[in-house]
């Protein structure tokens, strides 16, 4: 008897260490500060699956820490993600001050997490393409290429004619750091730079993602990054009738 009691006991504490090492990130940023969209996550929760927007760092927590954004408005006249018509009706609605013109191209670049906590070098990751789960992010998972190299913007220059300004905007999240970022964002305005194009990018402005995302949606032309945030936006540039341009 003394025998299977233990056995439990120990079980009970792998099973314990197991979920411990699963939701560690989850834990460590539930417990962390939220204050400057930090642990905001506009793009997963408006368009992710039950296993992100119902975990701890889900819907909830955002209803909680981020009153009055845009997931805030969009769970209160919505119960799940994929709203398209909603999110548009949200964007429309929203004051700026100043929106995109027609003589501006519109670059989003997502650095934060998925650059900052990557094994590669910044050269690297501009050299080629790599996908998500080759960056050796612990439990961080799931394939797609968020940070693009500079053949992606080579391509799409030379697949478009385009207006000669660009402005970038560059964010990502659940990231205190930004070394990487902004090596990555200094190189692709530098290459932009030297293909022709006079370049904007105010790292101060890039501080609301709300206010960043609804500008980006309203692009004239915009080129996006990997991810959901800004592949949500590229569907809000089509739903309005403008160009995102792809390879």
């Amino acid at each position: 008897m003394l025998y299977i009691y233990l056995t439990l006991i120990v079980l009970f504490w792998i099973i314990i260490g197991c979920l411990l090492y699963k939701y560690y990130n989850y834990i460590e940023l539930y417990f962390s500060d939220p204050s400057n969209y930090r642990n905001y996550r506009l793009g997963d929760m408006l368009t992710a699956g039950k296993d992100i927007t119902g975990n701890p760092m889900g819907i909830k927590y955002h209803l909680k820490y981020y009153p009055n954004s845009i997931v805030d408005k969009y769970y209160k006249k919505e119960t799940k993600p994929n709203n398209f018509d909603l999110i548009f009706d949200i964007v429309k609605n929203y004051k700026l001050d100043k929106l995109p013109t027609i003589e501006d191209v519109i670059v989003h670049l997502r650095i934060g997490d998925v650059i900052e906590y990557s094994r590669f070098s910044v050269d690297e990751h501009l050299e080629d393409y790599m996908d998500y789960n080759t960056t050796n992010f612990g439990t961080y998972g799931g394939l797609g290429n968020y940070v693009k190299p500079y053949k992606y913007y080579k391509d799409i220059i030379d697949k478009y004619k385009l207006p000669k300004n660009i402005i970038i905007k560059a964010g990502g999240c659940v990231c205190d750091k930004n070394i990487k970022g902004k090596e990555y964002v200094e190189k692709i305005k530098k290459f932009f730079e030297n293909n022709g194009f006079k370049v904007e990018y105010d790292e101060k402005n890039n501080l609301n993602p709300d206010d960043d995302f609804v500008y980006m949606c309203n692009a004239k032309y915009f080129i996006k990054s990997g991810g959901g945030f800004s592949r949500l936006i590229g569907q809000m540039v089509e739903k309005n009738s403008c160009t995102v341009c792809t390879i």
